[in-house]
């Protein structure tokens, strides 16, 4: 008796995504040279700044093709804890914010 034939293996997928952590979604790793890409590209609706605990803060983008924000990243895929508003600052002016809106939401 003649074996059926065997499915085609997926090939696993080669790209990078962050693992959930901190209840944020999933997505591809969000880190400088990326966030440069979409500033340039005009993909970045809104740049926000989210305090977590005192001097703990969280950059998170809005990007145009998603209705969640997508967290800065580390290389693990862990969302990335600033010590100050200004470093995350830094970071969006090294990427080239240019005039895209940034909003800081403070815990009160």
């Amino acid at each position: 008796m003649a074996e059926a034939p065997k499915a085609p293996r997926r090939r696993a997928s080669t790209r990078r995504t962050a693992p959930k952590t901190d209840g944020t979604p999933a997505g591809p790793l969000l880190n400088t040279p990326v966030l440069a890409d979409y500033f340039a590209h005009r993909a970045v609706t809104e740049v926000v700044i989210v305090e977590l605990r005192k001097a703990q803060f969280r950059l998170e983008v809005l990007l145009t093709w998603k209705a969640t924000r997508s967290p800065y990243t580390l290389a693990s895929g862990e969302p990335r804890i600033f010590g100050s508003v200004d470093a995350c600052l830094r970071i969006i002016k090294v990427a080239g914010v240019g005039d895209t809106p940034i909003r800081i939401e403070l815990k009160t």
